[in-house]
């Protein structure tokens, strides 16, 4: 891989982890976080959490399509 594309793999995961990171802190923070969105299996998920895996399920996603898909990953 090259110089850029290590910067870019970087730039893509760390935005990814400090961005929605700080989203779903600032939800909480502001009152927002722990408001109630859906209702799955009997399972009340909040908006902070909704944020939070959305986002880091995006940002794995991402990765994954990216960079990571044409690896062969086989043993010897």
């Amino acid at each position: 891989m090259a110089s850029y594309e290590w910067t870019r793999f970087l730039v893509v995961l760390v935005g990814g982890v400090l961005g929605f990171g700080l989203a779903s802190s600032g939800l909480y923070a502001a009152g927002y976080g722990s408001v109630p969105v859906a209702n799955l299996f009997a399972i009340t998920v909040t908006a902070g959490q909704l944020v939070w895996v959305l986002g880091y399920g995006v940002t794995a996603f991402v990765l994954w399509f990216v960079w990571l898909r044409d690896l062969e990953l086989t043993g010897v």
